[in-house]
């Protein structure tokens, strides 16, 4: 998390694991994804943000012990990346080459791109990663 000494980390045992550095310490295990946690990110506010091989992106409100769940759709498969862009908005790149912009106030993406790196043949090309700029307007 930005500006702070927490530490997530998500594992294919399907949990979220969350760290104190200051006091080099473990704090808690997040439950909810059915499959791998492939990456977790998060900004200022204790929310981090999770997509998993479920198919699903998970907004952790840690203080709450609650969490959203938002899914892209029958069409749209897993997720491998998530960047958070502000608190309240993220990005999702997928296996399929699907990219999505994603608020937490709203349950289906803003704004996706199929394809959005092209495609070999019929087959679209994986997004492994993505970076922004943290608080942009992007």
């Amino acid at each position: 998390r930005s500006q702070s000494l927490q530490l997530f980390s998500g594992s294919d045992d399907r949990c979220i694991r969350h760290y104190n550095l200051n006091e080099m310490m473990y704090l808690e295990t997040l439950y909810g994804h059915q499959f791998g946690v492939m990456d977790i990110d998060c900004h200022r506010k204790e929310r981090p943000i999770s997509v998993g091989r479920d198919r699903t992106a998970r907004a952790w409100k840690l203080s709450e012990d609650t969490h959203l769940i938002f899914r892209g759709g029958a069409k749209v498969s897993s997720a491998d990346c998530v960047n958070v862009i502000k608190d309240d908005w993220y990005l999702t790149g997928h296996d399929d080459g699907h990219l999505g912009l994603w608020m937490t106030d709203k349950k289906k993406a803003v704004a996706s791109f199929d394809l959005a790196h092209g495609a070999d043949g019929v087959v679209g090309r994986g997004i492994s990663s993505i970076g922004s700029l943290k608080g942009s307007d992007l």
